[in-house]
């Protein structure tokens, strides 16, 4: 099992949790969300980033040699890339450990450089691919010498050879799930959807520029061809998948509840990133609601994951960001199917109690089927939440604290309910007031609200007697 350790980085003072399919940080802003987030992320795509740096070696230093100390450099890059210079101020340990005897701690003592140790297993592993590459780019340089065509080298065969270089990483990581990171702030790459490819050339360029906004970005334009139709047409493209009446029927209720919050379809007609209202009416993304526009691209990255039969690995920012409390719930129900299919693993990051409430509803719903064998419930069975699936944690002040209910098996109420206690405490207060004043006041509250306040006040009164 994956497991995380990290000792004063950023915000976060000391936290150890092993990874599960859901995890969930939840916490007021600046808490250490997004570095939990980016660390786990950072540790599970270094993976693809030694792929990607293989592969353009092959292709841009063919007369170099690769070495293993090359790799660390990289690393070390990315690492300040994605974390920015601040976090460098001081002294910190991070551990990853991606299965047995396979971890990497990274430690910075005395304000020095960070040091990166990979356990031997791990080591020997990467060196050995090294080894293969360097030998594959020997026998690149004879076979050229034979003046044969460059182009017919790296054609079949070199795509073969980074085919298994791919599957010896995967196995060295123990991981073959694609990695995805979707961060705060996306209705920026909506609102310039129609010149992404500009904004992604001056990120490359620009360390002002989030490198996740840059790699977000490069992931939608990678991916956005794709949905130059109808989705509810896409499916029937997918050979063999007409059959499968359960992988349709997933589908389609994936697609109910897109709409549901939307309130439209994307698609990508012309070079064109459009919204449409309906069949033939449609309005250019970026002149899209802020709801709309930030909640696109969560939802259809799930889907194209979902119709290739690819598991993910992806991290969700603020799903909840600029959506009405009812499409905060629609959307952990997506989330929730996506992460129930096949080997996908999630992490969101979330302030909003609507959504962790939502959540123990899911939650909830697989205890009284575990418990009493019941299934005829109000939420369809395909969104239920395995509470051993889960970790959720509440991050602030540099603390972190568990907050699943070890009895219960939910989410301790404590975290949701804080501002509802606040709002009812300055109520009181106030309403207290007009009564000592002798007015009546008639709220329009309906009568289970007008029931809970009488209450209230009574409960109030008896205390005030005693």
């Amino acid at each position: 099992m994956q497991k995380i350790i990290i000792k004063n980085f950023g915000p976060i003072r000391e936290l150890e949790f092993n990874l599960n399919k859901f995890q969930i940080f939840f916490g007021p802003q600046a808490s250490g969300k997004s570095t939990l987030s980016k660390s786990v992320y950072y540790f599970k795509s270094i993976r693809d980033e030694i792929y990607e740096y293989i592969a353009n070696h092959l292709q841009t230093d063919r007369d170099r040699v690769l070495s293993y100390n090359n790799i660390i450099y990289k690393l070390n890059t990315r690492f300040r890339s994605l974390f920015g210079f601040n976090y460098l101020q001081g002294n910190f340990f991070m551990e990853f450990n991606y299965r047995d005897e396979y971890f990497l701690k990274l430690k910075r003592v005395n304000n020095r450089d960070i040091n990166f140790n990979f356990s031997k297993p791990f080591s020997s592993d990467l060196n050995r691919i090294i080894s293969l590459v360097n030998s594959y780019k020997e026998q690149l340089s004879k076979e050229k010498r034979k003046r044969e065509s460059l182009r017919s080298i790296l054609g079949v065969h070199h795509r073969s050879f980074l085919n298994k270089i791919k599957y010896m990483l995967n196995d060295t990581f123990g991981d073959d799930r694609e990695v995805l990171y979707i961060p705060a702030g996306r209705s920026l790459i909506s609102t310039l959807s129609n010149k992404l490819f500009l904004l992604f050339q001056i990120s490359e360029h620009d360390r002002n520029v989030d490198s996740l906004i840059r790699e977000f970005s490069e992931k939608i334009m990678d991916t956005r061809d794709y949905f130059d139709r109808d989705i509810n047409e896409l499916i029937y493209e997918k050979e063999g998948s007409t059959d499968d009446v359960d992988y349709k029927r997933k589908y389609f209720m994936f697609v109910e509840i897109l709409r549901n919050i939307l309130g439209g379809d994307y698609r990508f007609i012309e070079g064109k990133d459009r919204f449409y209202i309906n069949q033939r009416n449609y309005i250019p993304l970026n002149f899209a609601s802020s709801g709309q526009q930030e909640s696109v691209w969560i939802l259809y990255l799930m889907i194209y994951y979902y119709l290739e039969n690819k598991d993910c690995f992806i991290v969700i920012e603020e799903p909840e960001a600029h959506l009405f409390p009812k499409a905060q719930r629609d959307m952990l129900m997506a989330i929730s199917l996506f992460v129930n299919n096949k080997n996908n693993q999630c992490i969101i990051t979330t302030h909003s109690p609507y959504l962790v409430s939502s959540m123990n509803n899911l939650l909830y719903s697989q205890h009284i089927n575990k418990m009493y064998g019941r299934s005829d419930l109000a939420i369809d069975q395909e969104f239920w939440i395995d509470p051993q699936s889960v970790v959720a944690l509440f991050l602030s002040k540099g603390s972190v604290e568990n907050m699943m209910d070890d009895e219960t098996m939910l989410l301790t109420s404590k975290y949701i309910d804080t501002v509802s206690e606040l709002n009812s405490d300055e109520f009181e207060a106030m309403y207290r007031i007009e009564m000592e004043e002798g007015n009546t006041v008639n709220f329009d509250f309906d009568n289970e609200e007008s029931e809970l306040i009488n209450w209230f006040m009574s409960e109030g009164q008896q205390d005030d007697d005693k």
